[in-house]
Protein backbone atom coordinates (compact mmCIF):
# COMPACT_ATOMS: atom_id res chain seq x y z
CA UNK A 1 0.00 0.00 0.00
CA UNK A 2 1.44 3.47 -0.91
CA UNK A 3 1.42 6.49 1.23
CA UNK A 4 -1.78 8.06 -0.29
CA UNK A 5 -3.91 4.92 0.18
CA UNK A 6 -2.47 4.50 3.58
CA UNK A 7 -3.45 8.64 4.51
CA UNK A 8 -6.76 8.23 3.15
CA UNK A 9 -7.56 4.76 4.43
CA UNK A 10 -6.93 6.12 8.20
CA UNK A 11 -8.55 9.47 7.56
CA UNK A 12 -11.65 8.09 6.21
CA UNK A 13 -11.67 5.81 9.55
CA UNK A 14 -11.63 8.46 11.52
CA UNK A 15 -13.36 11.20 9.50
CA UNK A 16 -16.64 12.18 7.19
CA UNK A 17 -16.75 13.45 3.64
CA UNK A 18 -18.26 16.54 3.24
CA UNK A 19 -18.68 19.08 0.04
CA UNK A 20 -16.83 22.06 -0.25
CA UNK A 21 -15.82 24.97 -2.52
CA UNK A 22 -12.63 25.71 -3.50
CA UNK A 23 -11.82 29.46 -3.08
CA UNK A 24 -8.13 29.73 -3.57
CA UNK A 25 -5.95 27.35 -5.40
CA UNK A 26 -2.21 28.39 -3.63
CA UNK A 27 -2.48 27.61 -1.08
CA UNK A 28 -5.24 25.89 -0.92
CA UNK A 29 -8.48 27.32 0.42
CA UNK A 30 -11.97 25.55 0.63
CA UNK A 31 -15.22 27.10 2.14
CA UNK A 32 -18.26 24.96 3.01
CA UNK A 33 -22.33 25.54 3.33
CA UNK A 34 -21.79 28.13 0.90
CA UNK A 35 -20.32 30.38 3.63
CA UNK A 36 -17.47 33.19 2.86
CA UNK A 37 -15.10 32.18 5.00
CA UNK A 38 -12.10 29.75 3.93
CA UNK A 39 -10.25 27.49 5.73
CA UNK A 40 -7.03 25.61 4.36
CA UNK A 41 -6.78 22.03 2.93
CA UNK A 42 -4.43 19.35 1.57
CA UNK A 43 -4.04 18.47 -1.84
CA UNK A 44 -4.27 15.44 -3.55
CA UNK A 45 -1.10 14.34 -6.00
CA UNK A 46 -2.20 14.48 -9.31
CA UNK A 47 -5.46 16.50 -8.51
CA UNK A 48 -6.38 19.31 -11.35
CA UNK A 49 -7.73 22.21 -8.87
CA UNK A 50 -9.87 25.07 -9.88
CA UNK A 51 -11.80 28.13 -8.16
CA UNK A 52 -15.67 27.33 -8.48
CA UNK A 53 -18.91 28.85 -8.16
CA UNK A 54 -20.12 25.76 -6.31
CA UNK A 55 -19.36 23.04 -4.95
CA UNK A 56 -16.50 21.44 -6.94
CA UNK A 57 -14.54 20.08 -4.48
CA UNK A 58 -15.45 17.10 -1.44
CA UNK A 59 -13.33 17.18 1.82
CA UNK A 60 -12.38 14.39 3.48
CA UNK A 61 -12.80 15.72 7.32
CA UNK A 62 -11.02 14.37 10.32
CA UNK A 63 -9.75 16.53 13.51
CA UNK A 64 -7.01 18.05 14.21
CA UNK A 65 -5.58 17.83 10.59
CA UNK A 66 -6.59 19.90 7.42
CA UNK A 67 -9.45 18.87 5.44
CA UNK A 68 -8.32 16.25 2.72
CA UNK A 69 -9.59 17.89 -0.75
CA UNK A 70 -10.71 15.77 -3.67
CA UNK A 71 -11.64 18.16 -6.95
CA UNK A 72 -14.91 16.98 -8.61
CA UNK A 73 -16.14 18.06 -12.11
Amino acid sequence: MDNLTRTIAARFANGSLQACRIMQVTPLLVSFDGGSSSVPGDKIAGGTYTVGSVDNARALMDSPNKPLVFPIG
